[in-house]
């Protein structure tokens, strides 16, 4: 994405569209060594924050969209860039997703209690429950 964002004829992004993505990226690695730590050392608490980060990076995605819609109708031209920069947030958000799947496997492995469809409270019930 970065090669096609600098290495095209046309002009790089502006620093304010790229803002979100560089955001999003370096939370959603954190989603990920977080969940991969959390499964390597069985910790259930680590899992419990992955799980809950998923909520906060669905959030920060909508926030990003609403935030990108805004910028698009003050100046149409970027459209091309606004397209790339949302399939890369969305790209991004499902990384973060692949990251609370990993946190719930490990749940489930520690437990025996599949949370991946549950939601957040009941998630943590159980993660709390019987510790």
């Amino acid at each position: 994405m970065t090669i096609h964002f600098f290495d095209n004829d046309g002009s790089p992004p502006n620093a304010q569209l790229l803002h979100d993505i560089i955001f999003m990226s370096s939370f959603v690695d954190e989603m990920l060594v977080t969940a991969i730590d959390s499964f390597e050392s069985l910790d259930l608490e680590k899992a419990a924050r992955v799980i809950r980060q998923d909520e906060e990076l669905d959030d920060e995605f909508r926030s990003a969209l609403r935030r990108l819609s805004t910028f698009l109708m003050e100046d149409a031209r970027n459209v091309g860039h606004v397209v790339d920069i949302v399939l890369g947030l969305r790209a991004l958000e499902r990384i973060g997703g692949q990251a609370k799947n990993i946190a719930g496997y490990m749940v489930f492995l520690v437990k025996g209690v599949d949370v991946r469809h549950e939601n957040l409270e009941r998630v943590m019930r159980e993660i709390v429950s019987g510790k």
